[in-house]
């Protein structure tokens, strides 16, 4: 068949509604929204894998339950492994605290908890035990995440017979005040007639004003100090599976630099990093490393650090260590009286960031780094040939700083813990230097996969090193300035993975999704990282869908929309992701909020390729008689906007391609896509309609294409 005889067949079709006199003009948005969705998909060729469960109408009405209520994402807590956890050791500065909350909970007047403590004192932690342990077993325990523009009393869960905690840490976004205070207190005896309470965790800097408030049925706890490091330390190595490791950090040296530790956050890291010096001195001597992960478990009485291996004693109680003496002295005057010049300490750093790397390489990063700071001064650069050369050469130069140079010049720095309180020390005390680290490190790191690149991890290492926000907008700057947006958007993705970050990245991202087209691109990318990560908690996947929507809502730059709809796309590809994605449509046709990233997400679920094992696509097996109409309905609008009826009529002509092998699947589709075809796309999107299927034929040898024609042709 011709195009010509398809358009003259197809002549009930209305004219091309582009914009030109057979139609009304689109408004600004809507041209802005054509192009950018128009080229997002172009050809229409996304695909997805989806599985072949059928769509229980429980759960889709879960889904619009949790939109409509327009609450706090609500995660439940498991009793059983919170109060089985072997990281957990109660300290004994808790027990006033903990018998506090016991007497509190024991009260059926009490309500509503309040938690105040600094930062890494492990006030969830006792929040968690203390209700896993004093509520009754049966009493569901779920943890709200708190994601806001500022703390409401709304947006708080009250089901009955539950028990809810929040954390209130985020001082830009969950600062309490007097309002929420009154409107908490208001709702106690909600609480008490549902026999539910409320648990609050509150950084003691966010309750400063509000040591003085007290309210009928609230109980304030004060936790006043951390867990003690050495047994957090201990009990996170057996929990993670190296019990032998607790033995190298009950040495003499070990536990005096454990008792330096701050709180139960640094605690942790510390954990972490006695297990990479164990990784790294598994991977050179692995023969020892087994004979140790294979002895016997610790024995009682004896002397701590008898029998242990040297060097990965010596390794450990390194990485522990507080360098700051020996850097003070470095960088003071150099050991042995002589100054460090400014090209030791350049090279210097790039030893630390590198710490194995060709000599050549490590001079190369080091004179750029001298580079950069002359560029900073405006002015020569400062290294004068004729002084160097009559100086130290490399290898004497390296050596002095204590790296090993082996024949083939290959550099090794390895002084675990001093590479890392290098930069923490230059960036403690030469603030002058910041804005040049940052764009040194971007500079250096190299393009593709980046996961173990040490420029990455660095970076990483200054965004978190004092939880200071600020500095992740340093290094979004530094980066754009060099177009390197992918190594600030590997960091983000790293430093949320930092307990003490994760709310500033989240705050972060979302101010900047209604920024200029370069920074979008950039929230795009790390809510992709989040929403790729197999290991993503549900919170987090939510918490990315959300910026992903506020970008798409105030973007009118055609990248960017592409690459939400890109996102989107690869999403549909799961079974939560198409949860998200269809939350989107409940709020866009339900709610009538979000119209634009609800038609992106519908696009993206609509274009699913099924799996061989079931002819339906997944939009057609939503069993929900409220959100299938509004599922139709928004086809039938994605059918009439000329921003994406190609795209949609290319998502039916593919259900119409999948289905034609299962005839029972095939009148399905043809039952639902035909009123959604009839009288809609232009003559050019029903061609292409036409085309896509001409040559299927049913298995009982019918002609998909002249059934089509016929169903559309017939009389309503």
């Amino acid at each position: 068949m011709t195009e010509h005889a398809l358009e003259r067949q197809l002549a009930f079709l209305p004219a091309p509604k582009r914009g030109t006199p057979h139609g009304p003009a689109p408004s600004p948005d809507q041209v802005v929204a054509s192009t950018a969705v128009a080229e997002a998909v172009p050809g229409g060729n996304g695909t997805f894998h989806v599985g072949n469960a059928g769509v229980a109408a429980w759960h889709i009405g879960t889904v619009v339950q949790e939109v409509r209520r327009d609450l706090l994402w609500a995660r439940p807590l498991n009793r059983g492994e919170i109060l089985g956890s072997r990281t957990f050791a109660r300290p004994a500065g808790w027990n006033g605290a903990w018998d506090q909350g016991w007497a509190a909970l024991a009260d059926p007047d009490i309500r509503v908890i309040i938690v105040v403590s600094p930062r890494g004192f492990g006030s969830t932690t006792f929040a968690h035990q203390l209700l896993a342990a004093r509520t009754p077993g049966r009493m569901p325990l779920v943890q709200l995440e708190p994601d806001w523009p500022r703390p409401q009393v709304e947006k708080l869960h009250l089901e009955p017979f539950h028990a809810y905690q929040l954390d209130l840490k985020n001082p830009e976004k969950d600062r309490p005040s007097q309002a929420f205070l009154t409107d908490l207190a208001k709702k106690v005896e909600k609480l008490r007639s549902d026999r539910s309470l409320w648990v609050l965790t509150v950084a003691a800097e966010l309750w400063a004003s509000h040591w003085a408030w007290s309210a009928p049925g609230v109980q304030v706890i004060e936790l006043r100090s951390p867990p003690e490091p050495q047994a957090v330390v201990e009990n996170a190595l057996a929990a993670s599976g190296h019990p032998w490791l607790t033995e190298y950090v009950r040495t003499p040296a070990a536990r005096m630099q454990l008792s330096a530790v701050r709180d139960a956050v640094q605690a942790v890291q510390v954990a972490s990093s006695v297990i990479g010096q164990w990784r790294e001195y598994r991977h050179e001597r692995p023969l020892e490393a087994h004979a140790i992960a294979v002895s016997r478990p610790v024995e009682t009485g004896r002397p701590p650090g008898n029998g242990l291996d040297t060097d990965l004693r010596q390794r450990i109680e390194n990485a522990l260590g507080d360098w700051r003496a020996e850097l003070d002295e470095t960088f003071a005057g150099g050991g042995a009286g002589r100054t460090l010049s400014l090209e030791d300490r350049c090279l210097l750093l790039s030893l630390a960031v590198h710490r194995r790397a060709p000599a050549a390489v490590i001079y190369r990063d080091a004179r750029l780094l001298e580079k950069l700071i002359a560029e900073s001064d405006r002015t020569t650069p400062p290294t004068n040939l004729g002084r160097v050369f009559a100086g130290r050469g490399l290898r004497q130069r390296l050596t002095d700083l204590q790296a090993d140079v082996n024949s083939q010049d290959v550099v090794d720095f390895h002084r675990p813990g001093f590479d890392g309180a290098v930069l923490g020390y230059v960036w403690d005390n030469y603030e002058g230097m910041r804005p040049v680290l940052l764009r040194w490190l971007v500079e250096i790191a190299p393009p593709g996969n980046r996961r173990s690149d040490l420029g990455i991890a660095s970076l990483t290492a200054l965004a978190v090193r004092h939880q200071d926000p600020a500095v992740l907008t340093d290094i979004r700057d530094a980066a754009s300035g060099l177009g390197r947006p992918d190594v600030c958007a590997e960091v983000m993705s790293h430093a949320l993975r930092a307990e003490r970050m994760e709310w500033a990245v989240w705050a972060r991202l979302y101010d900047w999704a209604d920024h200029r087209a370069e920074t979008q691109l950039l929230v795009v990318a790390v809510a992709d990282r989040v929403l790729a990560d197999p290991e993503g908690t549900p919170t987090a996947r939510r918490k990315a869908v959300t910026r992903l929507r506020r970008v798409a809502s105030t973007s009118k730059d055609v990248s960017v929309l592409r690459a939400v709809h890109e996102t989107y796309r690869q999403l549909g590809a799961e079974e939560s992701g198409r949860d998200l994605l269809l939350s989107e449509v409940v709020l866009w046709k339900l709610e009538r909020k979000a119209p634009l990233p609800g038609k992106i997400a519908l696009l993206a679920l609509a274009m699913d390729q099924h799996t061989t094992d079931h002819a339906l696509p997944w939009l057609l097996r939503i069993d929900n008689q409220e959100v299938r109409p509004a599922v139709e309905d928004g086809l039938r609008e994605l059918l009439s906007d000329p921003a994406f009826e190609a795209d949609a009529v290319e998502a039916i002509a593919r259900w119409l391609q999948t289905a034609a092998g299962d005839l029972s699947a095939y009148r399905v589709v043809l039952k639902h896509a035909v009123p959604l075809l009839r009288g809609r796309p232009s003559r050019t999107a029903g061609v292409h309609l036409m085309r896509s299927i001409e040559g299927l034929v049913l298995p009982d040898g019918t002609s998909v294409g002249d059934d089509v024609w016929d169903a559309l042709s017939a009389v309503p």
